[in-house]
């Protein structure tokens, strides 16, 4: 031992760590009762093989006791419907068992949970059946196969833990992306549009294109009311119209292992697909037709059950690829096929951002806006038709790397003809991007 820790008279930290790496109350008695039973056999001292028989005793039936309680027991674990980055959710425990169990914790490691965290529940006593509930935060977005459930048991003496994975269900968990509320969005506005912030309103009276149905709002046209839909939702519902001059909005998504830095739900990638999510529910809810556009690798599991809707057609250069695309109608109330198709989404793309515009306007022409990702240090793409307004959503990508030393954010958008560039950076309040 050196001289500061004399003087200081505190164990180091590592000193402390092979301390409690090797020295605990199992090995103590294993060496007490080695004493006590060489001290008798030498010595001839038979009254310590009392105390030897008793550590004996002690130490075999910490071993034994705990194996026993973990016997035939049957766990399930079950999911709520529908699960969301950055929510809570209630994951439900059910124990099956013949006889009472005492002593018994529940070690679960889902790994939509935030590095290091784990569910712990622990009963003093089961009868037969128990059923249990804890509330967890979802921390990331993602298609998750959750392994089995580890139980231990340190009963009765708690010198001893036993532990055993029971199996369980195989199963498939969907954990939606992170969706925040948007104030406005970067669309154009038309000469002859009626305008709330930066996005068209419905205007009365259109009879250009039939979109969705609505809610009844004071103020609605009789005639505008769809009566069959209305009988079938038991309320007043209206007809809602697509104008033609419209903007539709196209969002193309960067899914290359470069655009992906940063760790966890703090990563460019996570807050891009946050970010793509929110416009589209956005723009839906204010009557706007988009279009999203990405292309990633799926695992060949998913690859037979995907729909056409988003797999879409392969070119003859894509082949080995998976090009996912999907049309989102105006006024769409229900976005879980949207959602389900953002958690199913990996960084395992090969076509930069400029590739994917480039192919994304050549197969929707009629999308008169389109928002695409970049890290700033790539270049700007190349500048769109000047019937397309071009929003340029350029990421800080030092801000998720070097999260300590990020700056203050600026929601400021900077115009250069027909392009929007935003900086985002992993500091900054989503919710305040285009405001």
């Amino acid at each position: 031992m050196n001289q500061q820790l004399l003087t200081s008279k505190k164990l180091s930290p590592e000193t402390i760590a092979l301390l409690q790496r090797w020295v605990n109350l199992h090995r103590v008695l294993w060496i007490l009762m080695l004493a006590c039973f060489f001290a008798a056999w030498n010595r001839g001292l038979a009254l310590l093989y009392g105390p030897f028989s008793l550590l004996l005793a002690l130490i075999v039936i910490s071993h034994l006791l705990p194996r026993l309680q973990l016997r035939e027991i049957r766990l399930q674990r079950s999911f709520p419907g529908i699960l969301t980055a950055g929510e809570e959710a209630t994951i439900g425990y059910q124990i099956q068992l013949k006889n009472a169990r005492y002593h018994i914790e529940i070690e679960d490691r889902l790994p939509f949970l935030a590095p290091g965290t784990k569910v712990n529940l622990f009963f003093a006593q089961i009868d037969n059946h128990i059923r249990s509930q804890r509330r967890v935060l979802c921390e990331h977005r993602g298609c998750f196969h959750p392994k089995n459930l580890g139980m231990i048991s340190a009963y009765p003496f708690g010198i001893v833990r036993y532990s055993v994975e029971i199996p369980t269900p195989p199963s498939e968990v969907l954990v939606f992306p992170r969706v925040v509320e948007l104030s406005a969005i970067p669309l154009p506005n038309m000469a002859d549009s009626t305008t709330v912030g930066e996005v068209l309103a419905p205007q009365q009276g259109g009879r250009d294109e039939f979109a969705a149905v609505r809610e009844y709002a004071l103020g609605d046209e009789i005639s505008r009311i769809h009566w069959a839909a209305s009988a079938r939702h038991q309320q007043l519902v209206v007809k809602e119209y697509e104008h033609a001059n419209r903007p539709a909005l196209m969002l193309v998504l960067d899914c290359r292992p470069a655009f992906n830095l940063g760790e966890g739900a703090r990563s460019t990638f996570e807050y891009a697909i946050t970010i793509a999510a929110s416009m589209i529910r956005f723009a839906t809810r204010e009557g706007i037709q988009c279009f999203f556009v990405a292309e990633s690798e799926e695992p060949s599991a998913q690859r037979g059950r995907e729909s056409s809707t988003q797999r879409g057609k392969e070119s003859s250069t894509q082949k080995s690829r998976d090009w996912r695309e999907m049309l989102i109608p105006a006024y769409s109330n229900d976005l879980h096929d949207l959602y389900e198709l953002l958690a199913r989404l990996n960084p395992t793309g090969e076509l930069s951002g400029a590739s994917l515009v480039e192919v994304a306007l050549n197969r929707y022409p009629q999308a008169n806006i389109v928002a695409s990702f970049r890290l700033d240090s790539e270049d700007q793409l190349p500048q769109l038709p000047p019937h397309v307004t071009h929003v340029d959503l350029m990421i800080h990508q030092r801000s998720f790397t070097h999260p300590i030393q990020v700056s203050r954010p600026s929601y400021a958008a900077r115009n250069q003809g027909n392009r929007m560039t935003y900086s985002i950076q992993a500091n900054m309040q989503l919710e305040n991007l285009f405001r």
